[in-house]
């Protein structure tokens, strides 16, 4: 291991019933696992990585010691996820057929073989093909059956065959990654002089028929195309190719389920297209088939936890949807409960219920939220916790009574001067001073209070943005209690003004 936070980083990644395979694992060695089932705990444990901590435990062999645990936590997860994955099942057929091959033992050899081809048929695998091929042609000349000229010639074809598809894949995989990475620098062209010269630079994609060698080769296709015009800015056609591809892996189920994560990815990239052109309403059908899956690992059923989640957050948000909210709050508790998530990821999740909250006009329970992530002081996203002040203090207004207000706002105020937030371009504390302001006035002056709390979160969004979007969520609040409409009735009529449009 490079770096002495390697093991740590690993452990950390594991799912629980990974950790709960391993645990067993390690105790069938007796005690030499024992021993490194202790590292594995003590690793475990910590919050935040302290080798000084482990030396002082586990003595002047702790190098060679974490580097031996690092192995065999992933030989350990090499057998766990060999029974799950076509690929690892193909590759330990191909470990078989070199044994049995060395050992003279030529037709049950041809057996494996002919196991692992099919399996890679199925895969669409033309890299193991051709691995495949080459061993199948040892075994053909060791043999020499009846017609094994024809066999070789057969497999000379079937070799040009899988060359063919493994070029179309990996010329379209180079046109992928090169279209990733503009789209990574602009996202969308703005400027016709580059529109033009993205298309005679991608001219031969254009050009190109719809493979046929492959399916994989068909996916790569439409990914291209429709990262081609995202950034033409034609997000009809963006939308048009995304489909297609989610269209795609459900005609191969069983690719889906060897490379869910790929699916899971390409699900979110036409869920974001949608967000990113407000179209927020073409959302939960997709996620909907998404939620029917049923991954086998822990650690992709957490993944599509957290991507579902995401974008039914922002779907129930940006159209001010009420029907559902108390079910999907339910569900988020027991996911973040169940699932192994990363603490930012954790705490973003929880800012956007409680934000969801907020909007609903379920004031009690935002703050019930946002002083989830208020008492997580690990979590790496200090601008989230900042925001969940933020947030806890205007829904405090809806529901609290004055001293309970005060006392909140003495404890945000020493929050904000703790965190460095107690200066005069701080969003954070611009609202604190506004919030004091407003609890002392009288309701006339609480009106002109209010106005110059508008003047300045509209200036504030011509500048600068808040985390959270706290910035417009504070913006729709003042309207709400200027104007007596609530800030989920805003949002209404806003998508219903967008829509009308457009």
């Amino acid at each position: 291991m490079k770096n002495k936070e390697d093991l740590f980083h690993l452990i950390k990644a594991l799912s629980r019933s990974e950790k709960r395979y391993f645990t067993l694992d390690a105790q069938k060695s007796g005690r030499k696992g024992s021993k490194y089932l202790e590292l594995f705990q003590a690793i475990n444990e910590q919050e935040v990585y302290d080798e000084a901590a482990l030396k002082q435990q586990f003595g002047v062999n702790l190098p060679s010691d974490k580097a031996y645990l690092y192995e065999a936590i992933l030989r350990s997860m090499r057998d766990y996820h060999s029974t799950r994955s076509l690929s690892a099942r193909i590759k330990e057929l191909m470990l078989d057929t070199r044994f049995l091959y060395e050992r003279g033992l030529l037709e049950q050899t041809e057996r494996r073989l002919d196991e692992a081809h099919n399996l890679a048929r199925e895969l669409d695998d033309h890299l193991a093909l051709l691995e495949i091929n080459m061993q199948q042609r040892h075994v053909v000349k060791s043999l020499r059956w009846k017609a094994y000229q024809t066999q070789l010639q057969n497999l000379i074809q079937a070799k040009n065959e899988s060359l063919t598809a493994v070029n179309e894949e990996l010329e379209l995989m180079d046109t992928a990654d090169q279209l990733f990475v503009e789209i990574l620098q602009h996202f969308e062209l703005k400027k016709d002089a580059d529109k033009q010269e993205l298309k005679l630079r991608f001219a031969h994609l254009t050009r190109m028929l719809q493979p046929a060698s492959s399916s994989r080769s068909l996916w790569r296709y439409l990914l291209c195309m429709a990262m081609y015009h995202q950034l033409l800015g034609d997000f009809d056609r963006v939308f048009h190719y995304y489909s297609q591809v989610v269209d795609w892996w459900d005609q191969h189920p069983r690719y889906k389920q060897e490379a869910f994560f790929l699916y899971i990815i390409d699900v979110s990239n036409l869920l974001h297209a949608y967000s990113v052109k407000g179209q927020y309403h073409r959302i939960p059908s997709i996620l909907d088939r998404l939620e029917q899956e049923q991954p086998d690992s822990s650690h992709t059923q957490s993944l599509l936890f957290q991507k579902s989640a995401v974008y039914r957050l922002m779907y129930l948000i940006n159209m001010g949807v009420s029907e559902g909210v108390d079910r999907f709050v339910a569900e988020m508790e027991k996911g973040l409960d169940k699932h192994n998530i990363k603490a930012g990821t954790r705490n973003a999740l929880m800012a956007n219920v409680a934000i969801l909250l907020f909007i609903q006009g379920r004031f009690k329970a935002c703050t019930q939220w946002a002083q989830k992530i208020i008492k997580d002081k690990t979590g790496p996203r200090a601008d989230i916790r900042h925001g969940a002040w933020v947030l806890q203090l205007l829904a405090a207004f809806e529901y609290a009574d004055e001293d309970r207000l005060e006392s909140l706002m003495r404890a945000t105020d020493r929050y904000f001067a703790k965190a460095g937030l107690k200066n005069r371009d701080s969003f954070e504390y611009a609202t604190l001073d506004f919030a004091r302001r407003l609890a002392q006035a009288s309701p006339w002056d609480a009106k002109t209070i209010l106005r110059e709390w508008l003047v300045y979160l509209e200036q504030l969004r011509r500048t600068t943005r808040a985390a959270m979007g706290l910035d417009e969520l504070s913006e729709y609040w003042v309207r709400s209690r200027l104007d007596k409409i609530p800030v989920l009735e805003q949002i209404r009529r806003q998508r219903q003004q967008a829509e009308a449009a457009g």
